[in-house]
Formats: structure tokens, sequence, C-alpha cells
């Protein structure tokens, strides 16, 4: 059974098909979750996709119900190509899990952990930030590193299974607070102020 659906014969759009096959069994997995539509995913040219996305140049791949990618004159698979793709099936494996209903930060920050990326190098100024402001209530304002960060802790600090009830329960329609709240015990203020913490060391 195919699970995606090709748009561009050629030899790249053959390597992206085969990628993303491979990353949907392995996020399968991950997940404990199939989603139920076929994934579409759409190569474009950098122009084709500004223009259908509306998305600045340093976007390298969008998932909005479907997975669009600029190709940027690429022939064959590249690993920074490997990891936008990632990343973007992360998204519609969380999105369908969760049924829509997930806050920003879980979507970028396990799409991130999932392409490999560590916000290890970011942890003191993510520290300096989160003091100056006063704690967990500028932990919420969304930023990529932050949100990485924090995904990074609750898998230290949980696991993966306590993500996927986190995601069930939000598609149940459950807030995140009190998805949190019953999955891990703590309120989302609570869950910030220990990622605060966490960076402390």
């Amino acid at each position: 059974k195919r699970t995606i659906q090709r748009f561009i014969e050629n030899v790249l759009a053959e390597e992206i098909l085969d990628y993303l096959e491979q990353g949907y069994a392995d996020l399968s997995r991950r997940f404990a979750h199939e989603p139920e539509s076929v994934i579409q995913t759409i190569l474009y040219s950098s122009r084709a996709f500004h223009e259908a996305t509306a998305s600045p140049d340093w976007v390298g791949g969008l998932f909005d119900g479907q997975i669009r990618i600029p190709i940027r004159g690429m022939t064959h698979l590249t690993p920074q190509m490997e990891r936008v793709l990632i990343h973007e099936l992360t998204h519609c494996f969380v999105a369908s899990r969760s049924r829509g209903n997930t806050p920003q930060w879980i979507q970028e920050g396990i799409a991130q952990v999932v392409e490999g990326k560590s916000a290890s190098r970011e942890r003191a100024a993510l520290l300096k930030a989160f003091l100056a402001s006063g704690g967990p209530g500028s932990g919420a304002e969304f930023s990529y590193p932050k949100a990485l960060s924090q995904m990074e802790f609750f898998l230290e600090r949980w696991s993966g299974s306590h993500l996927n009830e986190l995601l069930d329960r939000l598609g149940r329609g459950t807030d995140i607070d009190a998805a949190l709240q019953a999955v891990i015990g703590e309120s989302y203020m609570e869950f910030l102020a220990r990622w605060g913490e966490w960076l402390e060391g």
C-alpha cells in the first residue's frame, strides 16, 4: 500500500518517496499511530512554493494538511532535504494523533527532535532569557529553540509514551493545561517552571 501520493516522476521524486515511506514506517512505530488520510506531498520550484504558500525565503518546507517542499533546483535527495522531509512528516503524525489540537511548542519541538536537532548550544541563552523575564510566563512565548529545549526536557524527564498519551488527550479536545496535569501531574506553568530549573542544570 502506498501511503504517500506521487506528484513528480523523476529521480528526485523517487528518492523523496522512498525516504518518506521509510520515515512513515519509523514514525508509525514512534507514535504508535498511522494517519487515516493519504499524505500528499507536493514538490515546487522556489518561486512556485512562495506563490502557493506565501512563506518567507528561509522556510524549507510546510505542512498544512499536505507536505509542501521547495526543491530549489535539486536533482538528488540531500541530508538537508531529508531533515526537512522528516520534520514535515512528523507534523503530519502529531496533527493526526492530536486531531489538530497541538500547541505550537509541541508540534515544532518534537519535529525538531525527530530531525535530529539539539538545543544544547542555546541552553545558556534560554536560561538567561528565562531568568531575565521573570520565569514561567516567559516560557510560554514561542521560539524554535525554546520549543526544542522544552521537548528535550519533556522526553528526558518523562518519555515518548507520555508524549503519545498527551497527544491522545489533546485529540479528545482537552486543553494543554488539563492534558499535562493528567499525564505528568503538573500544570503548564508548573511544567515551564520545572523546565527553567532543568536549564539551570
